[in-house]
C-alpha cells in the first residue's frame, strides 16, 4: 500500500522497510518486492545485481513471479552474465508454477527467436496458455500472430477479438493495434474516427506507437 500510494502517501522507503521485515520473516513475496524495487529503481538506485539476489531468494522459496524475473535478468544479462539457458530454465519454472507473465515470456522468445530457434507454434502455445491464465499481454500477442499471419493463416477477425479482450483488460498495445486495424481497414470497414478513438486511448495509456501515429495524422 505504501509502495503504490493506496490509502497513504506513497513512501518507497517505508515500503521497503516493511518488505525487509517480511523477507526476514521468510516471506517470499517480501523478498520479491525488494527485488522488484531494486530492478526498477523504485525509491532506491537501480541495482540489477541486488535485484537478482532478492528475486533468486524469492524464486528458490517458490515465488512464481520471481522465477519470471530471474529469467528476465538472465536473458538480458542484468546483474549477471547473460545466460540464455538459465533464462529458459527459469521461464519454464515460472510457467509450470502458473505464472502468466512467464508464459508470455516464453511466447516472446519463441516468436522472436531471441534465445531459442524461432518457433511460432510454440509461441502460439505459450501465448494461449498466458491468455487462458488472464494475461492481457498474452491476449494481445495472440492477436499479433493472427494479424501478421505468423505461424497461422492471417485471420483479422480473431486478431480483433484478442485485441479487444486485451484492451478491455487495459493493454495499451492492443488498443493501438485496434486503432491500426480501423485505420487500415483490416478485417473491419476503414473508419478513421474509430481509429482515432482507439489510438487516443492507447496514447493516454502510454503507448509510443499510438502517439507517433497520432502525430503523423496531425491529431491530438
Amino acid at each position: 500500500m505504501l509502495q503504490n500510494g493506496w490509502g497513504f502517501a506513497r513512501d518507497y522507503s517505508q515500503a521497503r522497510n516493511w518488505f525487509v521485515k517480511a523477507a526476514d520473516a521468510g516471506d517470499s513475496e517480501g523478498m520479491y518486492d525488494i527485488g522488484w524495487m531494486c530492478q526498477n529503481g523504485l525509491g532506491v538506485p537501480t541495482d540489477y545485481a541486488l535485484a537478482m539476489i532478492w528475486c533468486r531468494k524469492s524464486a528458490d522459496a517458490g515465488h512464481a513471479s520471481a522465477m519470471n524475473s530471474v529469467g528476465y535478468l538472465h536473458e538480458n544479462g542484468l546483474g549477471v552474465p547473460r545466460g540464455d539457458a538459465q533464462a529458459m530454465i527459469w521461464y519454464l519454472k515460472g510457467a509450470d508454477a502458473g505464472n502468466a507473465d512467464a508464459m508470455t515470456s516464453l511466447g516472446v522468445v519463441y516468436r522472436d527467436g531471441s534465445i531459442v530457434a524461432r518457433d511460432y507454434a510454440q509461441a502460439m502455445n505459450w501465448f494461449g496458455k498466458a491468455a487462458e491464465a488472464g494475461s492481457a499481454d498474452g491476449m494481445s500477442n495472440l492477436g499479433v500472430l493472427y494479424m501478421q499471419g505468423w505461424g497461422v493463416a492471417t485471420d483479422y477477425a480473431r486478431a480483433m477479438n484478442w485485441f479487444r479482450k486485451a484492451a478491455d483488460a487495459g493493454n495499451a498495445g492492443a488498443m493501438n493495434n485496434i486503432g491500426f486495424m480501423y485505420l487500415n481497414g483490416l478485417g473491419v470497414s476503414q473508419d478513421k474516427s474509430q481509429a482515432l478513438i482507439w489510438l487516443r486511448k492507447a496514447a493516454a495509456a502510454g503507448n509510443g506507437n499510438a502517439k507517433e501515429t497520432l502525430g503523423r495524422l496531425g491529431a491530438k
